[in-house]
């Protein structure tokens, strides 16, 4: 009998839902399956589509299902603008309308099975790149100078 009132009361209350917080922070998908993400603020950013485009370029080679959110508390212009490159690429994207907005994020780039990275923020993903690729730099030219000089 007791399984019936709880099979009742879980009706009720509307669909069971695993970590409801997670989901609405991260427009709706769990964290684990997150690859990158924009914040509403830095959405807006110089060449941060072009960021973007290289970010999905580079995650469609490495997974195989990629896929884009867009929060609707971004302007109009700019979530047509991240969905129709979406689109150029053939990935899913979609609008999310947040009634509770919870989420610090503009865009979510995800996809379908954990990948558990711990940073995801694409400016500083970007940043690090960047650095690497500079470091690389300065260690090739230190290479030079000692097969020049010997040391």
């Amino acid at each position: 009998m007791s399984d019936v009132n709880q099979k009742i009361m879980e009706r009720s209350s509307g669909n069971l839902v695993i970590n409801p917080d997670e989901q609405r922070y991260y427009l709706g998908t769990f964290q684990e399956r997150v690859l990158a993400t924009i914040k509403i603020e830095d959405v807006s950013a110089k060449d941060i589509l072009s960021l973007f485009k290289a970010t999905l370029n580079k995650e469609i080679k490495d997974e195989e299902t990629v896929k884009v959110k867009i929060s609707s508390q971004i302007s109009e212009e700019t979530q047509m603008a991240f969905l129709k490159t979406a689109k150029e690429k053939n990935l899913s994207a979609t609008i999310i309308e947040e009634k509770l907005s919870t989420s610090p994020f503009g865009i979510v780039i995800y996809t379908d099975h954990a990948v558990n990275r711990q940073e995801t923020n694409l400016l500083m993903l970007s940043d690090s790149t960047m650095r690497d690729k500079e470091s690389k730099n300065s260690k090739s030219k230190k290479n030079i100078f000692k097969r020049i000089f010997g040391k």
